[in-house]
């Protein structure tokens, strides 16, 4: 629950030599918040108070449908200048051009700070999404350069077509936080949908305020340039939908199954299956039983599962009896593991911290402490650690009465490896998978090696595992 009050009103501010992340929002109790949004519009900035000013209370629909309205009217195609562009800049050159911004003008400064500590960032851009699954995750990430302000919590995308696309900075909140939010919004708008009443030139709101930035040429050409890198850089990605219809939690239940557990394992036959080896895998364990607590590595890679996938996948037969108890035994070793993780005894995020607390004591003026062996091994880097996994995986929740709801996805942790993000519906299981160009990766096959996966695992579903 302590993530939510990070959620809105947050922003990872570029500094040298790290960013930082300024979190702005505060409860009634703690004091002011701030209550604007910012909307870019053909690339021009407005600002939007969406609390009357009097009472603190939330404008109406009809009131932000005709500022929202009048954004829209007003804004002049300004897209080619637009600074969000400037935000997807590596770190340190988003840092040098800010700190131009600031020097530049107060009114830049006044601006920036507006866009920072708003609740949200959105984005009305001038064409359609379309209906094309594929295409819709791809321009999640990355469509046009000027859509996103980069550092915001939040930054909504709307298309002409009503499509929404959300993107929301990982370092600040879990994506679980985020998703939660997008599912009630999307689930409120499938139960009622709201048509404008009040609205037109002589219906009553508060104007917009513009925010116009000053820029002079140094700035210009960094924009050009921060374009110019975006479309090289969008190249790199890709990502796909798939979508299972075999079976889901129903039928795991009935077996007394973890269906997150039955997932686990077909992503790593579906590596194996690719790629003909073994690869280290990460699964996101919440440690939300600990105050501030946010997650551990669940490294599923096991022993078990490895004896269960070269049985399976052996050209000699197993017996089926001696298959379903190599599968019973790689999901207790997987739930256990699991388990463990969440009772804070995994033990990536304290090798991390331990890792990251030697670094710092051998800047100081004290005695130096020398790296552990272990952690400069090759071993420890191929087996996943410091961010090295091949699989980088997460359960992002339940499906509302089979509705894929808010489905989303980060980069793949390594260019060779797979990000598979997943959601668990009654009688169906949809996965978004995220790969790197030009690497080793192969993400159509290995899409399609998920559906046989789950598919070779259907027979081992039976009441006979206990959990």
């Amino acid at each position: 629950m302590d993530q939510f009050h990070h959620l809105f009103s947050s922003n990872r501010t570029p500094h040298m030599p790290r960013d930082t992340i300024d979190r702005y929002f505060k409860t009634k109790e703690e004091g002011d918040t701030p209550c604007h949004v910012i909307v870019c519009c053909n690339g021009c900035f407005w600002k939007i108070n969406i609390l009357n000013q009097d009472d603190d209370t939330l404008k109406t629909s009809d009131e932000l449908f005709n500022m929202l309205q009048f954004v829209k009217d007003n804004s002049s195609d300004e897209c080619s200048g637009c600074v969000s562009k400037l935000s997807t800049s590596h770190r340190d050159v988003w840092t040098t051009n800010r700190d131009e911004l600031l020097r530049v003008s107060a009114a830049n400064m006044r601006h920036l700070k507006d866009v920072e500590s708003s609740i949200l960032f959105m984005s009305l851009v001038p064409k359609n999404g379309g209906s094309n699954h594929q295409k819709l995750m791809t321009d999640a990430l990355q469509d046009e350069s000027w859509f996103v302000w980069q550092d915001k919590s939040v930054s909504i995308t709307v298309y002409e077509d009503a499509q929404v696309m959300v993107q929301g900075d990982h370092s600040n909140i879990d994506a679980i936080v985020l998703l939660q939010v997008g599912d009630y919004a999307a689930s409120r708008v499938r139960k009622e949908l709201w048509h404008p009443q009040k609205t037109g030139s002589d219906q009553h709101f508060e104007f917009p305020e513009r925010l116009i930035f000053e820029l002079n040429e140094p700035l210009r050409h960094a924009i050009s340039q921060a374009d110019v890198d975006f479309y090289k850089s969008k190249q790199l990605y890709r990502a796909r939908p798939v979508h299972f219809f075999g079976y889901g939690n129903d039928l795991c239940r009935t077996a007394r199954l973890y269906t997150d557990t039955v997932v686990q394992l077909a992503l790593q036959l579906a590596f194996l299956k690719t790629h003909g080896s073994f690869g280290p895998i990460y699964e996101t364990a919440s440690t939300r039983k600990y105050f501030h607590g946010r997650t551990e590595t669940v490294r599923g890679c096991t022993q078990q599962f490895v004896r269960f996938a070269k049985a399976l996948t052996d050209e000699k037969k197993t017996e089926k009896e001696d298959l379903k108890k190599l599968f019973d035994s790689a999901m207790n070793a997987h739930n256990q593991l699991m388990a463990d993780c969440m009772d804070g005894r995994g033990f990536d995020r304290h090798l991390l911290g331990l890792k990251q607390t030697l670094t710092i004591m051998n800047k100081g003026c004290g005695p130096k402490r020398a790296i552990p062996n272990f952690l400069k091994d090759d071993t420890w880097k191929r087996t996943g650690g410091d961010g090295n996994f091949l699989l980088s995986t997460s359960f992002i929740g339940y499906m509302d009465n089979e509705q894929p709801g808010t489905i989303g996805y980060v980069a793949a942790m390594r260019p060779d490896g797979y990000g598979c993000f997943y959601r668990i519906g009654k009688n169906r299981i949809s996965v978004a998978v995220s790969d790197w160009a030009g690497s080793r990766s192969n993400i159509d096959a290995f899409c399609g090696n998920i559906l046989w996966a789950l598919d070779a695992l259907s027979p081992f579903l039976t009441p006979a595992q206990k959990l």
